[in-house]
């Protein structure tokens, strides 16, 4: 039992440092926030792996697909 806690915190660990290794346009591209997912991932590891491998991976890996793009036109969140 111990292991498995072990390990889904290891997941957790891993999958911030995905957040932390993709570039910030990707990010944007995929409407998504890094640092909030990079804070949670950190603090709730175990909790928040799956969630963040199909909520928040699949709109990455689509912008990434994508590419970056022309940098004079990046689709950006409105400001409130």
């Amino acid at each position: 039992m111990t292991a498995m806690i072990w390990i889904l915190y290891l997941l957790g660990w891993v999958a911030a440092a995905d957040c932390l290794r993709r570039p910030a346009w990707q990010w944007r591209n995929a409407d998504r926030n890094r640092a909030f997912w990079v804070v949670l991932l950190i603090m709730l590891g175990p909790i928040l792996v799956l969630p963040y491998a199909f909520i928040c991976l699949p709109p990455l890996s689509g912008a990434a697909r994508e590419g970056a793009g022309d940098d004079t036109f990046v689709k950006q969140r409105p400001n409130p």
